[in-house]
């Protein structure tokens, strides 16, 4: 054996304790295994760099064109026009970043009748982590609004609570991470454009699967920019976008927001010299990966994706019902959460975790999330190892 064979050996060793996503038993997990088309196209053209794109024009145009199918997808108002309207960058945590970032750089450039030590991002308990990591990182206050009995934003503490000069941004989720509930979004519009708040929308977990709701003869739930006080949205095409991991979207109503977050580069070819984004070098694959699948797939192929991350969810929920555990809400989306979560359930959990299953329990909730890579056949295993794990 060679040494690059022993080298490979020693790592699979490592690796051997992991659990991938096509083994269909990680039931945690908002990520999920790629379409094998995405991830081909991913491994061809992820050494392109968007963050040169005087070296890669055609990678910087078809994250732009990568970008408009999203705006499509979110109702963006500017697309007629030949526009920078966001970024592709590593995930939700970053894409969060940028827009609160670009968001406090607006409120700074108008606050001269402000008092900036009052500066507050202000987010539901259930908000995803990076927004209180964003608030550390661009020194300002976090303030955790409650949430109601159904675990969504409570608008009404909020407009008690809050002096809206001081809001640096409001963020709404589209899709939590632990039952992927939706904040009611048209409230926190209204609430924003009446007081000139900027209003951020996390969809990181919802933005690949609401657009398609109509599709399938749900309804359409508005969280974007139908919206007039939603001013960024972020949306992960590593989720429900099923491309690979790393594939984050930031995408802004007013272009010219991106100027607040805008930095000159003089060593770089000219078409490069202008950069709006946390870091430099960017791999192009996400962005080529997921214009490529949507072309292969267009809408109705991401809805029937969808329509069926849905169907294995109710048969779930069911199934557990049977069980004697309750939903703590009816899911919105693809992620359930069940209750009571008792000793005999902490015993079955680690049982299923030896069998390889990965199951989350947070805050007394049983989770899962019901994403592209669980099929029927791996919810019948689960149910039968359940069964027996009970014993």
């Amino acid at each position: 054996m060679g040494l690059e064979e022993e080298i490979l050996d020693s790592l699979e060793k490592y690796m051997s304790t992991d659990v991938y996503y096509e083994e269909g038993r990680v039931l945690s997990s908002t990520c999920t295994n790629p379409h094998p088309f995405a991830l081909r196209v991913f491994r061809r053209f992820q050494l392109a760099n968007l963050g040169d794109p005087g070296l890669f024009p055609g990678a910087k145009l078809l994250e732009k064109q990568a970008l408009r199918i999203i705006g499509e997808l979110f109702h963006h108002p500017h697309l007629e026009q030949d526009h920078q309207i966001g970024h592709f960058v590593t995930g939700g945590t970053e894409a969060n970043l940028t827009a609160l970032w670009t968001a406090r750089n607006r409120w700074l450039a108008a606050s001269k009748t402000r008092d900036r030590s009052k500066a507050t991002i202000v987010a539901a308990e259930s908000a995803h982590l990076s927004i209180e990591k964003t608030a550390n990182m661009l020194n300002v206050s976090l303030l955790k609004v409650p949430v109601t009995e159904d675990h969504v934003f409570d608008v009404d503490w909020m407009m008690e609570h809050v002096d809206p000069r001081n809001v640096v941004a409001i963020v709404a989720t589209a899709g939590t991470t632990l039952l992927g509930a939706i904040d009611p979004i048209r409230e926190l519009s209204e609430y924003s454009a009446d007081n000139d708040v900027w209003l951020h929308v996390d969809a990181a977990i919802g933005g690949f699967i609401l657009p398609f709701y109509p599709l399938l003869g749900r309804g359409e739930v508005l969280f974007d920019f139908q919206l007039e006080g939603v001013r960024s949205i972020t949306a992960d095409v590593h989720k429900m976008g099923m491309c690979p991991v790393p594939g984050g979207t930031v995408v802004f109503r007013d272009p010219e927001d991106l100027k607040h977050i805008t930095f000159y580069l003089p060593y770089l070819l000219p078409e490069a010299r202008v950069q709006s984004t946390m870091t430099g070098t960017r791999t192009a694959g996400a962005a080529i990966a997921f214009h490529a699948l949507y072309q292969l797939l267009g809408r109705e192929g991401f809805a029937s994706t969808v329509k069926e991350c849905l169907e294995n969810t109710n048969v779930l929920k069911e199934q557990m019902i049977q069980k004697g555990l309750n939903p703590v809400i009816e899911p919105p989306m693809n992620i359930l959460g069940f209750q009571p979560v008792t000793e005999n359930t902490k015993r079955i959990l680690k049982r299923l975790h030896d069998r390889r299953w990965r199951i989350s329990e947070v805050k007394g909730i049983l989770r899962f999330v019901l994403m592209p890579h669980v099929k029927r056949h791996h919810l019948i295993s689960f149910l039968v190892d359940w069964d027996e794990c009970s014993d």
